[in-house]
């Protein structure tokens, strides 16, 4: 009868150990999958220009601080796409109609908080699921927009830099100009001293 309990015991802190450990496998993998989720949103921030970010790149991370982070993601999600339409609006993109991502990402927000609700916190859990990989991939398209058109822009600079400078054939004209003024300024300085010798003759 002992050695029976003993078995039970045994049994019962092996599943209690196995449970500990695939909840925490869990949460290591959400964890990691939504670090990758933030990491999108501050690569997206860090090509906006700085003047037109209403929150900076590392900011997004303080949704990993508990509780708070619950309220941080509200804003995380109306100022990067504040900053996504500021962004667009001086580059003069088309962005009418755009709202970028910030429906969608409410959406996502609102239901991870009202999953918790019991009975139905399993419809808004899935729901928020969906909301939360289409908001991620709206913001990763936004991203490599932003950046492929960046460096398009740099490489067009230089090309017109190089067409419209040239520093072989600037620099002998700037030298001209300058010869030319010592030049009159040396002829000036003659003429004066003329004056002044024909003066003192006199």
């Amino acid at each position: 009868m002992v050695p029976q309990m003993v078995n039970n015991n045994n049994n019962d802190d092996t599943a209690i150990f196995l449970v500990v450990v695939g909840m925490c496998a869990i949460f290591a993998v959400i964890l990691a999958i939504h670090i990758v989720f933030l990491l999108n949103l501050s690569k997206c921030l860090q090509q906006v220009r700085p003047r037109n970010r209403d929150m900076e790149p590392g900011q997004v991370w303080l949704e990993l601080i508990p509780i708070f982070g619950v309220v941080w993601k509200f804003i995380v999600i109306n100022r990067v796409a504040s900053s996504l339409k500021r962004e667009y609006r001086d580059r003069r993109w088309s962005s009418r109609g755009e709202d970028f991502g910030q429906s969608i990402g409410m959406s996502y927000c609102i239901c991870s908080v009202t999953s918790w609700i019991p009975y139905l916190g399993g419809f808004f859990g899935i729901g928020g699921l969906v909301c939360y990989i289409v908001y991620w991939v709206k913001i990763a398209g936004y991203r490599n927009e932003l950046a492929s058109e960046s460096n398009s822009d740099y490489d067009g600079d230089d090309d017109d830099d190089d067409d419209d400078y040239d520093d072989y054939d600037e620099r002998p004209r700037r030298r001209n100009r300058d010869d030319k003024r010592d030049g009159y300024e040396r002829d000036e300085r003659d003429r004066n001293r003329k004056r002044s010798d024909d003066d003192y003759d006199r």
